[in-house]
């Protein structure tokens, strides 16, 4: 069993998104069709998206404090219902090699949402770039995003308390 879990963004903001169609930032959102461009991955069941699909694009804000690393910038999700990623132990296949490879970033935060470590994705399996940010026992939790456009793909939460935080560290990468 691995020491994380990977989570789409929550189903009940999906569910609001798509029933209002504007979102937290009181954007009046659109429906746009996906070309063979258009990869995605949906934010709420994790799979690239293929021509043809309808979807909804919107701001998000993925860190729940309020500081300059909470960023905003555009996600999106089917317009459609779709299922939200089930396996959550293990870093999604379709976002990692699908149709469309795109270089990721895995940024590691600690409890106070300050951004402790970031790694680009470099010959090793996203689960490998996940499981060695955790060995740091101050990381509390991290985001991937994609390296090129810098759009939040997923969140990642230690799967238990196993490695409890001792060491508190107030630095950053940037």
């Amino acid at each position: 069993m691995s020491k994380f879990k990977v989570l789409p963004i929550k189903p009940e903001l999906a569910q609001e998104i798509r029933e209002k169609m504007i979102d937290r930032d009181g954007h009046q959102l659109f429906v746009s069709i996906a070309n063979e461009n258009g990869y995605g991955p949906c934010r709420s069941c994790l799979k690239q998206f293929v021509t043809g699909d309808r979807r909804i694009v919107f701001s998000y804000s993925p860190n729940d404090v309020d500081h300059p690393y909470n960023e905003t910038g555009p996600i999106y999700i089917h317009a459609e219902v779709c299922e939200p990623y089930q396996n959550t132990h293990a870093f999604p296949p379709e976002v990692e090699n699908g149709r469309i490879k795109f270089p990721l970033v895995f940024r590691a935060y600690n409890d106070k949402g300050v951004m402790i470590d970031a790694r680009l994705q470099n010959g090793e399996t996203a689960n490998e770039t996940i499981e060695s940010l955790f060995v740091n026992g101050t990381v509390a939790f991290a985001h991937v995003r994609n390296a090129q456009a810098g759009c939040f793909v997923a969140h990642i939460d230690r799967a238990g308390d196993e490695n409890e935080n001792t060491e508190k560290i107030e630095s950053s990468p940037c």
